[in-house]
């Protein structure tokens, strides 16, 4: 479904056409700026993004909209290993497809916003955390095994939540509040 609905057209938001405006003036050689003037409401992840894209590819839009598609399929992806490091198999497959049939997931794969790439930064860190703590348990380490990009899952995608949204900040707050927690008990 997700293929189906891709046309690669912008769908105008506000946030986006800042974004949008950012990346072109980086691209451009103007720097962080919004209407000439310096930025400093928008995280840099999605416009540094952005700007790549429109030096690799030109002025188009059409790049962007088909890297989002790819996140969206990234974010599902990482969802079913989240799942998978709690439940069986078919619990994992059954919650990534209700992620992938909700309406809000479905409709922000086609935004140029920083919804997806915050939220695989969020679920790589999720990720990467779970799989070295269940590792570690005994009785789980039989059935959850540590892979090698789990500590990259960690790290990047804590650095990747960091620079796209605000909201991080509540994230690094419940981290450092969980491993305080930890060192406790």
């Amino acid at each position: 479904f997700l293929i189906a609905g891709f046309n690669g057209q912008w769908r105008i938001e506000p946030d986006s056409a800042l974004y949008l405006s950012v990346a072109k003036n980086i691209a451009n050689g103007e720097g962080y700026t919004y209407h000439d003037s310096p930025h400093r409401l928008a995280y840099p992840g999605l416009p540094y993004l952005l700007a790549g894209l429109f030096k690799l590819f030109g002025p188009t839009l059409l790049p962007g909209h088909v890297l989002m598609l790819l996140l969206t399929f990234v974010v599902l992806a990482l969802n079913y290993r989240l799942f998978l490091l709690h439940a069986d198999r078919p619990t994992a497959v059954l919650m990534t497809c209700g992620l992938g049939a909700t309406k809000l997931f479905y409709k922000y794969g086609f935004y140029l916003l920083t919804e997806i790439p915050f939220l695989i930064g969020v679920l790589a860190f999720l990720v990467g955390y779970e799989a070295i703590i269940r590792s570690r348990d005994a009785e789980l380490s039989r059935r959850v095994r540590l892979r090698w990009y789990d500590m990259i899952f960690l790290v990047g995608g804590l650095s990747l939540a960091m620079v796209m949204r605000p909201t991080m900040w509540a994230l690094v707050i419940a981290i450092a509040a969980t491993v305080g927690w930890s060192m406790i008990t």
